[in-house]
Protein backbone atom coordinates (compact mmCIF):
# COMPACT_ATOMS: atom_id res chain seq x y z
CA UNK A 1 0.00 0.00 0.00
CA UNK A 2 2.81 2.54 0.95
CA UNK A 3 4.66 1.68 -2.47
CA UNK A 4 1.29 2.34 -4.36
CA UNK A 5 0.56 5.81 -2.68
CA UNK A 6 4.60 6.94 -3.26
CA UNK A 7 4.01 6.32 -6.45
CA UNK A 8 0.80 8.22 -7.07
CA UNK A 9 1.75 10.53 -5.08
CA UNK A 10 2.08 13.97 -7.20
CA UNK A 11 4.80 15.75 -4.76
CA UNK A 12 7.57 12.63 -5.49
CA UNK A 13 9.91 12.44 -8.10
CA UNK A 14 7.59 9.37 -9.41
CA UNK A 15 6.55 9.59 -12.69
CA UNK A 16 4.25 6.83 -12.22
CA UNK A 17 0.36 7.64 -13.98
CA UNK A 18 -2.58 5.45 -12.20
CA UNK A 19 -3.09 4.21 -15.69
CA UNK A 20 0.76 2.67 -15.66
CA UNK A 21 0.48 1.03 -12.22
CA UNK A 22 -2.75 -0.56 -13.49
CA UNK A 23 -0.75 -2.58 -16.46
CA UNK A 24 2.21 -3.07 -14.15
CA UNK A 25 0.51 -4.41 -11.31
CA UNK A 26 -2.73 -6.52 -13.54
CA UNK A 27 -5.19 -4.83 -11.11
CA UNK A 28 -7.93 -2.09 -10.68
CA UNK A 29 -6.76 0.95 -8.08
CA UNK A 30 -9.36 2.01 -6.06
CA UNK A 31 -9.51 4.95 -3.14
CA UNK A 32 -11.40 3.02 -0.64
CA UNK A 33 -13.46 4.11 2.63
CA UNK A 34 -12.76 7.86 3.08
CA UNK A 35 -14.25 9.93 5.27
CA UNK A 36 -13.68 12.55 8.16
CA UNK A 37 -15.71 11.64 11.59
CA UNK A 38 -19.08 13.92 12.88
CA UNK A 39 -16.82 15.21 15.57
CA UNK A 40 -15.29 17.95 12.85
CA UNK A 41 -17.34 20.43 11.74
CA UNK A 42 -19.34 20.26 8.78
CA UNK A 43 -17.94 22.61 6.50
CA UNK A 44 -14.49 20.94 7.21
CA UNK A 45 -15.59 17.15 6.29
CA UNK A 46 -17.29 18.32 3.45
CA UNK A 47 -14.02 20.04 2.31
CA UNK A 48 -12.26 16.92 3.26
CA UNK A 49 -14.42 14.67 1.13
CA UNK A 50 -14.40 17.05 -2.13
CA UNK A 51 -10.33 16.92 -1.85
CA UNK A 52 -10.25 13.27 -1.67
CA UNK A 53 -12.60 12.18 -4.43
CA UNK A 54 -11.32 15.11 -6.63
CA UNK A 55 -7.80 13.83 -6.27
CA UNK A 56 -8.87 10.51 -7.03
CA UNK A 57 -11.18 11.35 -9.94
CA UNK A 58 -7.89 13.83 -11.54
CA UNK A 59 -5.99 10.16 -11.55
CA UNK A 60 -8.62 8.06 -12.66
CA UNK A 61 -8.95 6.38 -9.71
CA UNK A 62 -12.27 4.74 -8.54
CA UNK A 63 -13.65 6.04 -5.25
CA UNK A 64 -15.74 4.63 -2.21
CA UNK A 65 -17.01 6.94 0.73
CA UNK A 66 -15.90 4.52 3.79
CA UNK A 67 -19.55 4.90 5.41
CA UNK A 68 -23.32 5.81 5.24
CA UNK A 69 -24.85 6.81 8.09
CA UNK A 70 -22.73 6.21 11.19
CA UNK A 71 -19.52 8.51 12.28
CA UNK A 72 -18.10 9.00 9.22
CA UNK A 73 -21.31 8.78 7.20
CA UNK A 74 -22.93 11.32 4.92
CA UNK A 75 -26.60 10.55 5.83
CA UNK A 76 -27.81 11.77 8.93
CA UNK A 77 -30.42 9.14 11.22
CA UNK A 78 -32.84 11.91 12.50
CA UNK A 79 -36.46 10.42 14.03
CA UNK A 80 -35.98 6.95 12.17
CA UNK A 81 -35.54 8.22 8.53
CA UNK A 82 -31.98 8.79 6.65
CA UNK A 83 -31.50 11.88 4.79
CA UNK A 84 -28.08 12.63 3.26
CA UNK A 85 -26.62 15.81 4.65
CA UNK A 86 -26.26 18.76 1.65
CA UNK A 87 -22.80 19.74 2.19
CA UNK A 88 -21.74 16.45 2.49
CA UNK A 89 -23.53 14.83 -0.65
CA UNK A 90 -22.62 17.59 -2.52
CA UNK A 91 -18.89 17.19 -2.19
CA UNK A 92 -19.52 13.25 -3.21
CA UNK A 93 -21.44 14.25 -6.04
CA UNK A 94 -21.67 17.86 -7.05
CA UNK A 95 -24.89 19.62 -7.90
CA UNK A 96 -24.16 20.22 -11.43
CA UNK A 97 -22.50 16.34 -12.03
CA UNK A 98 -25.95 15.21 -10.47
CA UNK A 99 -28.43 17.14 -12.40
CA UNK A 100 -29.39 19.57 -9.48
CA UNK A 101 -29.64 22.78 -8.43
CA UNK A 102 -26.97 23.86 -6.10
Amino acid sequence: MVLIFRLLNSSSRCFYKPQVLWILLQCSLNVNEFGALDTASLPDRARWLAAVRGAAERRCLGWTPGDYADACGFVARREGRERPGAPLLDALIPPKAAGRAP
